[in-house]
């Protein structure tokens, strides 16, 4: 198929198919039966009888749109391959569960790269950490969640809407069967794949993804998505925070987030392969002169009342065991009230400030 360009909008390649006969207009003569592609604006500027014209800043604004509708349904996904595929350079990679994900403030460190998000369990946190070491040598790895996370397997999840984690995250970013773990059936994925003759749909919405986030200075929290909005609301009252809520409400949605947790001290198995793959990253991690770090997160008092003792006891004994070099940083030890946070255990903005700080000096001091 021939399509006729303005020479000065040659930057439309990058949207089209890659095995179209691109002719200049102003270059050569068009000819009946061929795409003149053009935008609005010059409509009524170019005579052209005899083939089709097409409004290419119309079709690309319908490109994007669909890119952002993408992104609205599958957040997590994008943010994470847009970090993934992030040219500018960085020192320092995060990864872990939602705690980092919450308790971070990334515009504090623009020489760190966080990849960490909600049901990251160890497995994947790894794999995360190898496939950028691939792409990018950095010099220091922080794995971050809290006390009971050393049982999680995200793959070995009960609730559907967390496999759906590795069916519209994890098996996009790895192949087979390393995205899939030890899940043998997860949700089917299902996403809209629409096909253009002119124009590369699959090529052209991460374009506008990349540009999406680019925008937004390249963090996941942003005015679009604000951590605020995504807290774990057990309490009444869609605008009231974690400080402001009902005490009575606040410790039964303690109670109820640490019952959740608690339960999983039964996850032996879990526990003994992430022990494994804990060592395994921490090996890697000398092997290629990385400093390991380890952050455990606070959380609330009222949380913290009510969470299982053995898990910090555990958590210790299996730390002091290993034959690696890290350094642990243990942010329960130090005090955060209601304020700082954003829900029974993620911190709020200003908590995440105040962490981020605090870590700062450790580093530095």
């Amino acid at each position: 198929m021939k399509i006729w360009i303005h020479r000065d909008e040659d930057f439309l390649r990058d949207f089209l198919q890659p095995d179209l006969d691109i002719k200049y207009i102003e270059t050569d003569e068009l000819s009946s039966g061929e795409v003149l592609l053009i935008k609005r604006d010059d409509r009524n500027n170019i005579m052209y009888s005899g083939g089709t014209v097409v409004l290419w800043d119309e079709t690309l604004e319908k490109i994007k749109k669909l890119a952002y509708s993408r992104v609205s349904c599958n957040y997590d996904y994008y943010a994470l391959d847009y970090q993934l595929n992030r040219e500018d350079d960085f020192d320092t990679l995060v990864v872990g569960s939602s705690y980092p994900q919450f308790g971070l403030d990334m515009t504090l460190v623009p020489t760190w790269r966080n990849l960490a998000l909600g049901s990251q369990d160890i497995y994947y946190s790894y794999h995360l950490a190898q496939k950028m070491y691939k792409k990018h040598k950095y010099k220091r790895l922080f794995w971050g969640a809290h006390y009971y996370t050393l049982y999680s397997d995200l793959s070995r999840a009960k609730n559907q809407s967390e496999l759906a984690n590795i069916t519209y995250i994890y098996s996009r970013i790895f192949p087979h069967s390393l995205g899939l773990h030890n899940a043998w059936d997860i949700p089917k994925r299902v996403e809209e794949k629409v096909i253009n003759g002119i124009f590369d749909i699959e090529k052209s919405i991460p374009i506008f993804i990349k540009d999406f986030f680019d925008s937004l200075g390249g963090f996941y929290w942003n005015k679009y998505r604000t951590r605020f909005s995504c807290r774990m609301r057990m309490w009444q009252g869609d605008d009231i925070t974690w400080l402001e809520a009902n005490e009575a409400e606040k410790r039964q949605a303690a109670k109820q987030r640490t019952e959740l947790h608690n339960k999983s001290i039964r996850y032996t198995q879990s526990l003994k392969e992430n022990i494994e793959l804990f060592t395994e990253m921490g090996k890697w991690c000398q092997r290629n002169g990385i400093e390991f770090y380890i952050l455990n997160f606070p959380v609330s008092k009222l949380y913290r009342e009510t969470e299982n003792p053995a898990f910090r006891e555990i958590y210790y004994d299996i730390i002091k065991s290993f034959d690696f070099p890290a350094v642990l940083f243990d942010f329960e030890e130090i005090e955060f009230g209601d304020e700082y946070f954003n829900d029974m255990d993620h911190l709020n903005e200003k908590g995440a400030k105040r962490l981020t700080k605090i870590l700062l000096n450790a580093l530095n001091g």
